[in-house]
């Protein structure tokens, strides 16, 4: 099961889960949104969901993948690490990465030739500003550099990927993969994560909050 063996490569306490429509011809929504308990103001809040929830909506999730042409992601949560998402990885970057000793931990092909990776880095080790600031250092030399938000959802495997423009002849769309999962933590994050805790002590809080701390080199 290609959902199941996502969630346990992650081990997240808790997930959000997203759905975009490529076409925009229906509005994204977020599952959870206002199914959870009631608030102070009496509105409901979140709801977040356990892995085997998750699992549990695979075929609710399947028919507004294929049928309607919504996009599944999802959003992990944990008590005990940070989750860092490094972006829009080209082939060759992955080779790269490999010889930085940054491989990613997790390996999503999220489209055709367009890759995600995780790294899983213990809040033992980092604060959010620390853990935000490397999210930002690594997408902006390896990755993404516009993409912003430590907590970012990223795609749900064994799902369609149905933007227009990788629609193929037969109409069919294709699927996003995990290429690998549970791999340990680079080493190549220990220099990187020292860094970004060296960007945070030159940046005064207020400023942290509003300033993208991107150094590319």
């Amino acid at each position: 099961d290609a959902v199941g063996a996502q969630l346990m490569a992650l081990r997240p306490d808790s997930l959000r889960i997203t759905l975009m429509h490529s076409e925009q011809k229906e509005a994204t929504y977020n599952l959870g949104k206002g199914a959870g308990l009631q608030g102070p103001a009496g509105i409901p809040t979140e709801r977040f969901f356990t892995g085997d929830e998750v699992i549990g909506l695979v075929p609710f999730l399947l028919q507004e993948n294929s049928r309607r042409g919504y996009n599944i992601f999802i959003t992990p949560f944990s008590a005990s690490v940070w989750y860092i998402l490094l972006d829009d990885i080209l082939p060759a970057k992955i080779a790269e990465l490999a010889q930085l000793r940054l491989t990613p931990q997790l390996l999503i092909e999220s489209s055709p030739q367009r890759f995600q990776g995780l790294f899983m880095l213990p809040k033992a080790l980092a604060t959010k500003d620390e853990a935000n600031a490397l999210f930002r250092l690594i997408n902006a030399r390896h990755g993404d550099p516009k993409i912003s938000g430590l907590t970012h959802p990223f795609r749900a495997v064994g799902f369609r990927n149905m933007k227009p423009k990788y629609q193929k002849p037969n109409g069919h769309f294709p699927f996003a993969g995990m290429v690998w999962g549970g791999k340990p933590m680079p080493d190549g994050m220990v220099p990187l994560l020292e860094e970004a805790k060296a960007l945070v002590r030159v940046i005064a809080p207020k400023e942290r909050r509003t300033r993208k701390v991107l150094i590319i080199s």
